[in-house]
């Protein structure tokens, strides 16, 4: 007898987390920003000196600050700490419920990344005193988020906490850097005494390579009718983004007045930069001593030159995308059992 009560029980038991499966689809919306601590860091394009500084290959990737060196009253160089995880999300899940506490789920979320400016106003050998460069950047891309969900709490109750924790692959996206510069006395050719106003204005947008990352969220949601549940989460991201490929897509100069676009006039190694993990001799680099200089000057037998119609390549660089967010959102519980009867009213 009491087997057969034993078996009728996990029978029971077996029929109600049958009945108890289902799929789901969720959508939220949250908001991101740089972690608890302010120490992540972006980076920026800082133009090289003389007048090779007019050629975007011979900028260097720097760390972006505020700082301002020119006015001695107003003497100051300070961090910008932020992330480029930092913005408005759009997210999506499917899922399904194994038994009433356990799922696993497919996301997708798309970062609106905001901007992060920064201004820095120094007197630079080649662009002189008083010169200006501004700074905006932002990120926008779509991630593919897989993992599971934990719901910890009876299958009947209406109010439950809920985790979920998965990994992070950007599939899709770019960040953009927009920099200005104005010097009102740049001197291009150092020691003539010679000065020029120069305003340039340069755009780059930065792909990424494949990159892994993890993410997690802690929550509580809320079940007015079996058919839908509306939920609220703090969620967090561990994730570095390493970078495949930069390209100049816009460079305007004004010399005195005089202005132009020169992208045209720039060859690939000026406008493309390649990132890779190890550099030589045979790297298509002015590192080691290759020359670069435009293709309608002679080149001199016995020197080497980098290939002008090759990317430039550089040591790869990684993008802090580690956040902390909310979320809030809605998810629709599907079966056939929920759809016949989705208020749970008999």
């Amino acid at each position: 007898m009491k087997r057969i009560f034993t078996m009728a029980l996990l029978l029971g038991g077996a029929i109600h987390t049958l009945q108890a499966q289902y799929g789901y689809f969720r959508m939220s919306s949250g908001y991101s920003w740089n972690a608890f601590q302010k120490t992540g860091q972006v980076m920026t394009f800082k133009p090289g000196q003389g007048a090779a500084g007019l050629d975007p290959s011979n900028s260097m990737i720097v760390p972006m600050i505020n700082q301002n060196t020119s006015d001695t009253s107003k003497w100051a160089i300070s961090n910008v700490n932020s992330g480029y995880a930092k913005g408005a999300t759009i997210n999506m899940f499917g899922g399904y419920m194994i038994n009433p506490y356990f799922g696993v789920e497919l996301g997708l979320t798309y970062l609106l990344g905001s901007t992060i400016s920064s201004t820095v106003v120094e007197n630079d050998p080649t662009l002189g005193i008083g010169a200006t460069s501004t700074t905006n950047t932002r990120t926008n891309g779509l991630s593919l988020m897989p993992g599971f969900y934990v719901r910890a709490a009876k299958p009947e109750a209406k109010l439950a906490p809920y985790m979920r924790l998965g990994l992070s692959v950007p599939v899709f996206g770019a960040t953009y850097h927009e920099l200005a510069i104005d010097a009102p006395r740049a001197e291009l050719i150092p020691g003539l005494g010679s000065y020029n106003a120069i305003k340039t204005q340069i755009n780059v947008k930065t792909e990424s390579d494949f990159s892994i990352g993890a993410n997690g969220g802690v929550g509580i949601s809320y079940r007015p009718i079996p058919l839908v549940t509306i939920g609220i989460e703090m969620n967090g991201q561990m994730l570095f983004v390493k970078s495949k490929k930069s390209t100049l897509t816009k460079y305007d100069l004004s010399i005195d007045g005089d202005k132009e676009d020169r992208l045209l006039k720039l060859s690939t190694f000026s406008t493309v930069t390649e990132f890779v993990d190890k550099i030589d001799a045979n790297s298509n680099t002015t590192t080691f001593g290759k020359i670069h200089q435009s293709k309608d000057k002679p080149q001199i037998p016995g020197k080497s030159y980098v290939d002008e119609d090759k990317p430039r390549q550089v040591l790869r660089t990684s993008a802090n995308f580690n956040a902390i967010g909310f979320s809030v959102g809605i998810t629709i519980n599907m079966s056939k059992d929920l759809f016949k009867n989705p208020t749970g009213k008999l």
